[in-house]
């Protein structure tokens, strides 16, 4: 159960080219009890639009995405 306040939450935008990459990586942020993540993007285009409307606090590029 989470008991962190969303307010204290950091949203995050995943972003990598490699769908693979995207789904090893978010079970690992999803573990933790002050991270959510809002969106996942496969370009940086994808990620800039994403970031506009998912208001997230901290982008999670894990690679050099084209685009």
């Amino acid at each position: 159960m989470n008991t962190t306040d969303s307010s204290s939450m950091i949203r995050i935008l995943l972003a990598d080219d490699h769908a693979l990459v995207r789904r090893g990586v978010r079970p690992v942020l999803d573990r933790e009890p002050d991270l959510q993540v809002v969106a996942e993007a496969g370009d940086g285009a994808e990620a800039i639009a994403l970031a506009r409307i998912t208001r997230s606090t901290w982008p999670c590029w894990t690679s050099p995405c084209p685009g």
